[in-house]
């Protein structure tokens, strides 16, 4: 066996060895052997190195039954760069190396290899326009309008206005983000509520029609101020009815009566901290203090009984037989909400 030096480059979580030593080619598989999972390495290799160690190296992982694949990148400091990261990660997807996240975690709690190959045709898309809003928006198949992420942007601008009060002599600002406000209010109860649902729900802007399905974003709006008081009745007349039964947890991200919840796909029917959250601080705001409590409860619940889990299965009546909790673990926005739960009062 060959003599070598290891020296350790300690980094925290990043922590790494560098192998010195003569005619270490074979002795490579010997070396990473602890970090192979399965018997598909990829080398990212200088190109200048193709035609002198690089045969040595494949040939000694062939060798130990290891499917190699080789990505090249050029010489020099200009290689350390976003569009060299995006040209290996082309090259990982082109070989089939699987995210880590599917492999380590149930496949049904996941989207399926199919509907990844869809969100990475998306990004694909964003990249190819540099991620310009209107690039995208014209050229995208994906177009919805979100109450969700509409809510978000209506509490920031909410924040933004306050604090601008508070800094002072900032009144054209001011000024201009409640016009935006007024407008943003009004669209989102006209076109996103769905009386007959009796919910917010998500507008198909590429096909122009709603689509009629409701979740937990479906109750976002809580969080901005947008319904006024007898939508936020209606609102809660249909969390309790659809999301809030005694054998479930709130709040499912998905409609629990509805043919397609799955309980343990990521966003078809999980609890997600961070959703509850909004949630809980929306209920609160208009004064629905009993519901925001449970809220807040489950989800403390839920988190002591399983743990940082990224997302978490709403029924009950398997809690007690079954691990509830899903997806990755030591999740910090579950953490991070968590302690400001704790911390809440009410």
């Amino acid at each position: 066996m060959t003599k070598t030096k290891t020296i350790k480059i300690n980094l925290d979580r990043n922590s790494y060895d560098i192998h010195i030593g003569e005619n270490l080619a074979s002795e490579i598989p010997n070396i990473i052997s602890p970090f192979v999972k399965r018997n598909k390495i990829f080398i990212i290799c200088d190109e200048s190195l193709g035609s002198t160690i690089l045969p040595k190296i494949k040939n000694s992982f062939i060798e130990a039954g290891l499917e190699i694949f080789v990505s090249f990148v050029k010489s020099g400091e200009n290689s350390k760069s976003f569009e060299s990261l995006e040209f290996t990660i082309s090259e990982l997807l082109d070989n089939g190396i699987e995210r880590k996240d599917t492999t380590h975690v149930d496949p049904t709690q996941r989207p399926t290899k199919r509907e990844y190959d869809h969100y990475i045709h998306l990004i694909e898309i964003a990249k190819k326009y540099f991620y310009d809003d209107k690039g995208i928006s014209e050229n995208s198949p994906f177009l919805v309008q979100d109450p969700l992420f509409n809510s978000i942007l209506i509490r920031s601008n909410e924040a933004l206005i306050n604090l601008y009060q508070i800094i002072g002599n900032e009144n054209q600002k001011v000024e201009f983000l409640k016009n935006k406000q007024i407008k943003s209010l009004k669209n989102m109860n006209s076109k996103l509520f769905d009386k007959g649902l009796g919910a917010y729900i998500h507008y198909d802007l590429r096909n122009n029609k709603p689509i009629s399905l409701v979740s937990s974003s479906s109750f976002s709006p809580l969080f901005c101020g947008a319904p006024d008081k007898q939508i936020g009745e209606i609102l809660i007349s249909t969390l309790i009815k659809k999301f809030g039964g005694d054998d479930k947890f709130l709040c499912a991200s998905f409609d629990p009566t509805n043919n397609r919840f799955n309980p343990k796909k990521y966003w078809r029917g999980p609890v997600w901290i961070n959703l509850n959250w909004m949630l809980y601080n929306g209920l609160k705001r208009y004064g629905y203090n009993e519901i925001a409590k449970r809220v807040k409860d489950d989800s403390i619940e839920l988190i002591r009984k399983e743990g940082f889990c990224e997302y978490f299965d709403p029924r009950k009546n398997i809690s007690e037989s079954e691990k509830i909790g899903y997806g990755g673990n030591n999740f910090s926005w579950t953490a991070a909400l968590f302690i400001d739960f704790i911390n809440q009062k009410m």
